[in-house]
């Protein structure tokens, strides 16, 4: 180079030639690692990317280039192909089990396999309670003996009057209307008087209008003998068994215009009933 040349050149450095010099290099400098930079993205990038890039997708010409039904086949570079062989690999070693595993043995139980298996003496004796637990007791099986089984009446007469209800009848004695809550059996005085039931004597009183009365409570029946003479068999809180007898037939003041008779009466509950209806 001459003298004149290396003068101009040293005179375009100290002035804007530096700085153009200075841009060129900055540019390629950046040019260089931009490039450097992409390519190592698309290298880690490939790897994991299960579809063509776009730009091939746009390359092959179709409508629609996501519809995985028309697009056309296309062999996939040998990087991405490796890829997704290696991920293949890696499934199939998550599928298949470990030698140390055991698999399900195919064989069939020893023994006879039409046996059921036998139920632990915790499980029978639970079984056995719930049973018991179930099943009535034998005075649950057993109907309870009916208060009324041995029920009879008091007299083996005929009625003379029948139990009136809530109906008024007329009473010749005492010439008035009144109910009649028993039953008058016609009797002889000093006739002997049987319990209708068994049960427990809760009553022996002198009333005016009946005359002699005994009182005998079986459950929820009430059982009243009216018009005995005043000597009786029983005493208070005596427990009596059906067909006892209790005493003899005596006077009815209310109803002296009547033949001699027992006046019987009955409640259950505390209600007047007819004393026929119990009979069996």
């Amino acid at each position: 180079m001459s003298k004149q040349n290396k003068g101009s050149f040293h005179r375009f450095m100290m002035g804007k030639g530096f700085y153009v010099a200075l841009a060129v290099c900055l540019a390629g400098a950046g040019t260089a690692a931009w490039v450097t930079v992409n390519s190592t993205i698309d290298k880690i990038e490939s790897p994991l990317s299960p579809t063509p890039p776009v730009a091939q997708k746009e390359d092959s010409g179709m409508e629609n280039p996501g519809s995985p039904l028309s697009a056309p086949e296309k062999k996939e570079p040998a990087a991405l192909g490796e890829s997704i062989a290696s991920v293949g690999e890696k499934k199939e070693d998550v599928k298949k089990p470990s030698s140390s595993e055991k698999k399900p043995s195919d064989k069939k139980p020893s023994g006879d396999s039409s046996k059921k298996p036998q139920p632990s003496s915790n499980s029978s004796s639970s079984a056995k309670e719930f049973s018991a637990s179930v099943q009535p007791s034998e005075q649950q099986k057993q109907p309870a003996k009916s208060q009324t089984s041995s029920f009879a009446l008091p007299l083996d007469t005929k009625v003379m009057a029948p139990f009136s209800g809530d109906k008024l009848v007329e009473n010749t004695t005492l010439k008035d209307w009144r109910t009649h809550n028993g039953i008058d059996l016609k009797a002889s005085k000093g006739d002997s008087v049987k319990s209708a039931n068994e049960g427990k004597i809760t009553g022996i009183s002198f009333d005016p209008l009946w005359g002699t009365t005994v009182e005998v409570s079986s459950g929820d029946l009430v059982m009243t003998y009216c018009g005995l003479s005043e000597k009786v068999n029983v005493k208070m809180n005596d427990t009596i068994r059906a067909g006892e007898i209790i005493g003899t037939v005596g006077e009815i003041p209310c109803e002296l215009a009547l033949e001699p008779h027992l006046h019987f009466t009955v409640k259950e509950k505390g209600v007047f009933i007819d004393p026929l209806s119990l009979l069996s």
